[in-house]
């Protein structure tokens, strides 16, 4: 019974891909990719057992981790084959962090308690920027789509941090960040548009100032 417990909790198969790798406890890319599909497939057995609905994310993802698995246990790969693998096995690991990330973020923006109680913790700094607005700004974006589905469930496989950032980047030199995120379809969406931001911050890309207004950074141009 506690495995069927376990089973309902997870939202997709990244949720139980995350759920496999912090049971190790251990760096993820020291996880092996054979051990990782087979405990995979081991839990959609399970949930087949148990009658529950097994979607084609969870087939698609087991046929891609079979895939892998297959791949580490070729001891003689060409050279083109090897990188294939090692992209293919780095991409696994980068949504899996990517996820864990989103679902951090999003387990603290709805908790219902009041932000004094329970503070939402702002991984960089922004000069003159107050964070407990920012994260209100994000909340409010939030409360104003009105949806009632999970916000870290990932729909799109496509709709990465890394496009977002590129998005992002390319379409504004300015815009306020209240508008940025409430032009969003879903909460999932809300959630990545934050992160990036942040990213692109980090990368000194974008600036956000007292307004909480995105800014491009323009850098000039050094004669040589």
């Amino acid at each position: 019974m506690d495995i069927l417990f376990k089973l309902e909790t997870f939202e997709g198969p990244l949720d139980l891909l995350l759920y496999l790798v912090q049971k190790k406890q251990i760096d993820i890319r020291q996880l092996s990719i054979s051990q990782l599909a087979d405990e995979f497939l081991y839990y959609i057995n399970q949930m087949e057992e148990f009658n529950l609905n097994v979607t084609s994310e969870f087939i698609s993802t087991a046929a891609y981790l079979l895939e892998l698995k297959s791949k580490s246990l070729i001891p003689s790969l060409s050279d083109k084959e090897r990188k294939e693998y090692e992209y293919k096995r780095e991409l696994l690991f980068r949504r899996i962090e990517e996820y864990a990330r989103l679902k951090q973020l999003a387990e603290e923006l709805s908790r219902k308690d009041s932000a004094e109680q329970y503070p939402v913790k702002v991984l960089y700094t922004f000069p003159k920027v107050d964070e407990k607005k920012l994260v209100n700004i994000v909340k409010a974006a939030i409360k104003e789509l009105e949806v009632k589905q999970k916000v870290y469930v990932i729909k799109k496989e496509n709709y990465s941090l890394e496009k977002v950032m590129e998005e992002i980047e390319q379409s504004y030199d300015s815009i306020s960040l209240y508008e940025l995120l409430r032009n969003s379809t879903s909460k999932y969406e809300i959630i990545i548009k934050f992160l990036a931001i942040l990213e692109l911050i980090r990368f000194e890309k974008f600036i956000i100032d007292e307004n909480l207004v995105l800014k491009k950074v323009v850098k000039a141009n050094v004669a040589v």
